[in-house]
């Protein structure tokens, strides 16, 4: 069975959204009352007054990408070690979606494998962004805490044929976490023993703490994938391809999400049990099976979940945000004068149909401008209420950031899953009310909910950078002379929302009417293959910003690549004094005795290493941050505007703390003392599942029933 019933989904969508616009008006383009002053569960004051730790944090980062997307999408490994890694090939005159797909993916990269060479650069999407070697640098220069998230994309795989078969969401996120803890071993052994490397995996806050107090780097797991709980990308059918004019027809598949693959049949468990007539009083195998997932995940050490990423999940409908899989308009984002101009509408029905699908519906009466108007008509899934709530029950680090408007808003609500007090992490978004166009979408924050984060104790870090074009985003505060938005997709743009969400904390609340903690995390998304960075302040000598040849400019309309556009603002002589350039070598604020030189990637192939400067090469890999942090500093961030920014470990691990300290309002297995028996039964049913064991699956649904678990009606 499907998990969405998309007619029903619409209509309910909206039917919640009608209501949103006839609630009482707050700040914010999204209309909900204010946070209500909610019974406080648990004494906030011991967390508010422990000592703080300092160090800026990455909220968002993917260090083990490469295994992800069928383990070919990266171009080296994290070990420095490792030479470069044979990439995919492709047509390069065809228009075939996997050999587009490819050469967006691969295009650059395999220009450097040409030379044996793979290193990092602005717009390369199968670059290696996070070796070790410079991951190091940027915790020699104060990153004191990073998530790291397991990531891969089944649909990404399956249309440029990464792997065959496809790897699923769950085995790519099982061989990343194993990575991670292998990493951590090999650097305690080369340090001298177990403990005694700088790359700690913590798993709970208090470790985190410990950890950063001896110095050393704080290691968060994650998990960031669509079908991590459940469900796969399948074949559907086909649809017409577009081909040059020198091809023939030819038919292109299309994808869908399967949420219907089940272990046992309603007539199979009654054979098994030996009862009748009752089998939805078990509860739903998909739901046992997303749970028992989360209690698999946990054992491996994993903190921080998302209910969904960027296709719709078994937990949650996504924010619509990216056009090549949520845009309806004009996917392809082909412009009137665009070469292709006059194939336009094939291309275009070329992305819809292959893609898996959305369900839209207009939403431009609460100020979302994406794609005429457009957010997602499904919210949360009953599984994802369970889901989430189970998420709660563990103390774990709930990421609002994919979530859809309505998933978002239900979650954050008191009559949510949630109760309207559990606190989120937003890990890499932008500021709804200073984008516009396409950038203000459902995926970015509005004021409203970003309040009721605050009010929970939850935490922030923008994406770097939090958009790609300069008119993306207002400068903020308006008039600002200090790093005003001059220069889109570079270290400008993340300043915006940075001052935001500081004005945000300070005119905010705690539940118990305490002031919330002034800290803020970078969210750089580094790892996978997409081109994500801050882009370069400036142009060598002979470049032109923007430009792009026709074959790159097409590959790009399928995997969103191209990444010319970003920065590349001034010219070294045409550029006011307030914009100068990061000198090298520079030192950090918690290493004040170290002089950073520009950083180089001597695993990258290249005979010489010119050294990455940030001004010409934008915030390229890891290592980079803290070029970026002295950037900040360049363009005329004071010593306390960065304070909050060396707070970002401080306000994500007191998030953590906030979390744990509600777990037991949720924990009701654990309430009732059943709670290492449902785990048993849980795990059993996973089990059993995994080798297709319809018997064993039934008799966990009875035990699961019959000692009241999570996901039992």
């Amino acid at each position: 069975m499907r998990v969405f019933n998309v007619t029903a989904s619409v209509k309910a969508g909206a039917l919640m959204l009608t209501s949103l616009v006839l609630m009482s008006c707050c700040p914010g383009p999204l209309c909900r009352p204010a946070p209500a002053p909610t019974p406080n569960p648990v004494d906030l004051q011991p967390i508010l007054k422990k000592r703080i730790v300092e160090g800026f944090a990455d909220f968002h980062n993917h260090e083990f990408a490469y295994l992800g997307f069928g383990g070919t999408g990266i171009s080296h490994t994290v070990d420095p070690t490792t030479p470069c890694v044979p990439l995919l090939t492709y047509h390069n005159s065809s228009f075939h979606v996997v050999d587009l797909v490819r050469r967006g993916l691969f295009g650059q990269a395999s220009s450097e494998w040409s030379s044996g060479q793979c290193f990092p650069a602005i717009g390369n999407a199968a670059s290696q962004r996070v070796d070790t070697d410079n991951l190091k640098r940027a915790w020699q220069a104060g990153l004191r805490l990073i998530v790291v998230f397991a990531v891969s994309s089944e649909f990404l795989c399956e249309t440029a044929q990464l792997a065959i078969p496809c790897p699923s969401d769950r085995s790519a996120v099982d061989a990343q976490i194993k990575a991670a803890h292998d990493l951590e071993a090999m650097i305690d052994a080369a340090a001298g023993g177990r403990g005694m490397g700088w790359y700690r995996i913590v798993t709970t806050p208090a470790e985190a703490r410990y950890a950063i107090a001896k110095g050393k780097l704080a290691v968060v797991l994650g998990i960031e994938a669509a079908n991590a709980f459940g469900c796969r990308i399948r074949q559907q059918s086909s649809v017409p391809g577009v081909g040059t004019p020198f091809e023939g027809g030819f038919s292109e598949p299309t994808y869908f999400q399967d949420c219907s693959d089940g272990t046992i049949r309603p007539e199979d468990f009654y054979s098994y049990s030996g009862t009748s007539g009752d089998f939805p009083s078990y509860g739903s195998e998909h739901t046992h099976r997303a749970l028992a997932l989360l209690d698999h995940y946990w054992s491996e050490g994993v903190r921080d979940f998302f209910l969904t990423h960027n296709i719709d999940g078994i937990a949650s409908g996504t924010a619509l945000s990216i056009d090549l899989l949520h845009a309806v308009t004009n996917p392809g984002d082909i412009g009137p004068g665009a070469s292709l101009a006059s194939r336009s509408d094939a291309i275009n029905q070329l992305i819809r149909g292959i893609r898996p699908q959305t369900s839209p519906m207009n939403c431009s009466s609460v100020k979302i401008d994406y794609d005429g108007g457009r957010c997602n008509s499904l919210g949360l899934s009953d599984l994802g209420r369970q889901l989430a709530k189970h998420m709660a029950a563990h103390g774990a680090v709930i990421d609002s950031d994919h979530l859809s408007l309505l998933a978002r808003h239900e979650l954050l609500s008191d009559s949510g899953p949630l109760g309207g007090y559990y606190p989120l992490v937003s890990s890499h978004s932008g500021i709804s009310s200073l984008n516009h166009g396409n950038a203000n979408n459902e995926g970015q924050l509005v004021s409203s909910d970003i309040d009721q984060i605050i009010h929970n104790g939850g935490s922030f870090a923008p994406r770097l950078p939090t958009v790609t074009n300069t008119s993306d985003e207002d400068t903020y505060p308006s008039g600002a002379t200090a790093a005003p938005h001059k220069c889109g997709g570079t270290s400008e743009s993340y300043i915006q929302a940075y001052r935001f969400l500081i004005d945000r904390l300070k005119a905010g609340k705690l539940l118990d009417g305490s002031p919330p903690f002034i800290g803020i995390g970078i969210g750089t998304d580094f790892g996978p293959p997409i081109p994500v960075f801050a882009g370069p302040r400036f142009l060598r000598s002979g470049e032109v910003t923007g430009s792009i040849d026709f074959d790159d400019w097409i590959a790009s309309i399928f995997v969103n690549t191209y990444g010319g556009g970003l920065g590349g603002c001034y010219l070294p002589n045409q550029i006011p004094e307030s914009y100068q350039k990061v000198q090298y070598p520079f030192t950090s604020h918690l290493a004040p005795g170290v002089e950073f030189q520009k950083s180089v990637t001597p695993w990258d192939g290249r005979p010489t290493q010119p050294g990455y400067d940030i001004s010409y090469d934008g915030v390229t890999h890891v290592g980079m941050l803290a070029d970026f942090v002295e950037e900040l500093r360049v363009l005329g961030l004071t010593a306390d505007d960065l304070k909050p920014l060396w707070h970002g470990a401080e306000a994500y691990i007191r998030t953590w703390e906030m979390s744990g300290s509600y777990a037991k309002s949720f924990d009701s297995e654990g309430a009732s003392g059943n709670r290492g028996q449902c785990e048993a039964a849980r795990m059993s049913l996973l089990n059993a599942e995994d080798h297709g064991d319809a018997r064993t699956v039934a008799m966990s649904m009875m035990a699961l029933r019959a000692k009241q678990c999570r996901g039992s009606p």
